[in-house]
């Protein structure tokens, strides 16, 4: 790794000839000297950088820390050992401005001190866990205590000793700012199964999944691949999930888009059970990536349609697998009709009477136009006229953004429905149906650009009106976006080849610099290599000293102020956004979902995410378990009540039901779906 991050052409070539690392690279190794990085923790999941004022920014090489009150005064103090040099002390001045407890353990031989015992603190309904372990880093043993700290409060409620043996010893009424010696006494054996949460469990999965055995397969076509320095990808975006009645039986069918070159799925509902039916008419039409689908009755016949919007992300210009898909059922089957031809990465498709003539118009939005992120697709209303649909001309719309997601809703409330959109490196925007015209109207005062995926209405509030949810991309990622200094994106063609790049960067100490390092951002503008020939010439450079000026003035630029997910907050029609408490930022939040899940008679918000389509700089976000959102204080995450969506790229949450009884239905990308039963559904 030195060698190439550091020596020079003429060592590399020494190395390959005689296969020794010669002195004259050994002599330029940097001696890897920094300081030692100290986080307070906080509320939130959040922690704060205390280095140079809690400790001094020394540059040193630091291994081993162990812990321990060196001079018993009831706080913790660090040692630290540190490479060729003498050990250092960092001691704990907090002395008598926090209360403490510290616990010794006398436990039967050969582990006297007791290792692996937990100690659950209750003080004030505040509940802190520990477990004694001495190993701090290699080399190291901290002191065998269990330290707590309780601030200004003067008793702890009760202590919860949980011994090696599995037996369990508690003690009451405990003061502060002392340190006790336990031993087991009194114990009984411990129920780890009053460790769980008392929450209330809603959903169990389906053993046969009703017989929906769908697995969704990613075809293997990479962003990166053609666009290196791509945010990230936008192939990712399946499947289409649509729920309708195909049969004409009466009961509610399932249809599951398909990757490119694999096939989408149709499954009918019978009797106690789901059954996969091929229809050749779709099934066949296989090349397409089918992103988002619509079941309904879009010619008046009393039968049900169908319609997909293609993307993928592979395809580009106007390839025929671009273009959506429009299959009208006849008696026995369905058929192709036509649509008219425009050639987008459609990634929403929503039905609604735009202009009240009794038929289904449809909102197609375009997220991406391939092989060129950063050029804004194109988004259309597709009029319909007895079955037949033909694109209206509305330029605001088209032009609206990177567009993911879109309701229909009378955010105005005069009793006509209106389109309201979402999308990345955009604000939410707002379209109000003016006699079947949509006109964008300004509702938002905030800097609201985000990278956002998903919308619903909900009046999250409790105050009568409808708010508005919003998933976006979440905190936890290496992007940075404030109105102070809001994430930004460069779009032009920065090497003159005729093919565009996008450039991120992100804000530190009040400059902005390069996301991405000279090997990511060389792989794609080669000319960079010439302008830094070494990793140490390009380390530390602003974006203004990587690009020049002119490249960066005449280049597009797109910002994110807002990266929380949250909720647009009603009042009396003037709307504000609210952030969502931490737990709801680990990853992208990319669907919701309403219904009376609790059976209390009023209905709950089910969101879902995590996200993988990023390269391994960022790390894949896949802990968000999901969450029941019952109103803006109270949202119970998903793994308390029975759901399992960590580690999952969720598209879809619907509810189908069999035999009249409802069902969870989940879409995960690159996966099989899932069915949960709903318990407390009679």
């Amino acid at each position: 790794d030195f060698i190439k991050f550091v020596s020079s052409e003429q060592i590399q070539k020494k190395i390959v000839n005689t296969k020794l690392v010669d002195q004259e690279a050994i002599d330029l190794m940097p001696s890897g000297k920094v300081h030692n990085y100290i986080f307070k923790g906080g509320n939130d999941l959040f922690f704060e950088d205390k280095s140079g004022n809690w400790i001094v920014n020394d540059t040193l090489v630091s291994g081993a820390t162990a812990l321990g009150d060196l001079d018993n005064d009831g706080d913790l103090d660090l040692v630290i050992n540190i490479l060729n040099n003498e050990a250092a002390l960092y001691i704990n001045k907090t002395n008598s401005k926090a209360n403490y407890l510290k616990i010794k353990f006398d436990y039967p031989n050969p582990n006297h001190f007791g290792i692996g015992t937990k100690v659950f603190s209750y003080a004030d309904g505040k509940l802190q866990y520990k477990e004694l372990y001495t190993v701090r880093g290699f080399q190291a043993s901290s002191e065998p205590i269990i330290h707590f700290g309780y601030g200004t409060k003067d008793k702890i409620d009760s202590l919860k000793i949980l011994w090696p043996n599995k037996t369990v010893q508690l003690l009451k009424n405990i003061a502060v700012n002392q340190t006790l010696i336990i031993s087991p006494k009194n114990t009984k054996l411990f129920d780890y199964n009053s460790l769980q949460p008392k929450s209330k469990i809603l959903f169990k999965k389906v053993k046969n999944n009703l017989g929906i055995d769908f697995k969704h397969d990613e075809d293997n076509y990479i962003d990166f691949n053609r666009q290196k320095l791509i945010p990230y990808q936008i192939s990712d975006r399946g499947p289409a999930t649509a729920i309708g009645d195909i049969d004409n039986d009466g009961k509610e069918d399932i249809f599951f888009g398909g990757s490119k070159h694999i096939a989408s799925k149709i499954y009918i509902q019978k009797d106690s059970i789901f059954i996969e039916n091929r229809i050749d008419a779709i099934a066949i039409d296989s090349i397409k990536e089918d992103v988002s689908a619509i079941i309904a009755d879009l010619n008046n016949d009393g039968k049900n349609d169908l319609f997909l919007g293609s993307g993928g992300a592979d395809f580009y210009n106007k390839m025929k697998p671009l273009l959506d898909s429009y299959y009208i059922q006849t008696d026995s089957t369905f058929v192709t009709a036509k649509l008219p031809d425009y050639f987008e990465n459609a990634s929403v498709v929503k039905a609604n009477d735009i202009d009240n003539d009794g038929d289904l118009d449809l909102f197609v939005a375009g997220n991406s136009i391939s092989n060129d992120f950063g050029k804004i697709p194109n988004s259309y209303i597709l009029i319909n006229d007895k079955g037949n649909f033909s694109l209206a001309n509305n330029e605001a719309l088209q032009n609206a953004g990177m567009i993911t997601n879109a309701i229909w809703d009378d955010f105005d409330n005069d009793g006509v429905k209106d389109l309201i959109v979402v999308g990345e490196w955009m604000e939410p925007k707002f379209f109000k149906n003016k006699n079947g015209v949509l006109v964008e109207v300004k509702i938002l005062d905030q800097k609201l650009n985000g990278l956002w995926r998903s919308i619903i209405p909900f009046d999250i509030d409790d105050d009568g009106d409808i708010d508005y949810l919003l998933g976006n991309w979440g905190t936890n990622t290496r992007f940075k976006a404030s109105n102070k200094y809001p994430l930004k994106m460069y779009y032009a063609d920065f090497d003159l080849n005729g093919k565009t790049e996008t450039i991120i960067a992100t804000e530190k100490n009040g400059n902005y610099y390069p996301l991405l390092g000279l090997d990511e951002l060389s792989g794609q503008l080669v000319n960079l290599r010439k302008k830094f020939n070494t990793y140490k010439g390009y380390a530390g450079k602003t974006i203004e000293e990587v690009f020049d000026k002119k490249s960066l003035n005449s280049a597009k630029l797109f910002v994110v102020n807002e990266l929380q997910s949250g909720y647009l907050e009603n009042k009396n029609g003037n709307f504000n956004f609210v952030p969502f408490q931490s737990e709801l930022q680990v990853s992208p939040i990319t669907c919701f979902l309403n219904y009376d899940f609790d059976n209390d008679g009023k209905e709950e918000i089910l969101a879902a995410g995590n996200y993988f389509g990023v390269i391994p700089f960022h790390g894949r976000f896949d802990s968000f378990p999901g969450a029941m959102i019952k109103n803006k204080d109270e949202i119970i995450s998903g793994h308390l009540i029975g759901l399992n969506f960590s580690q999952k790229s969720i598209r879809h949450l619907n509810i189908i039901t069999l035999n009249k009884k409802p069902y969870l239905l989940v879409t995960i990308n690159d996966d099989r779906a899932q069915v949960y039963e709903l318990k407390n559904k009679l």
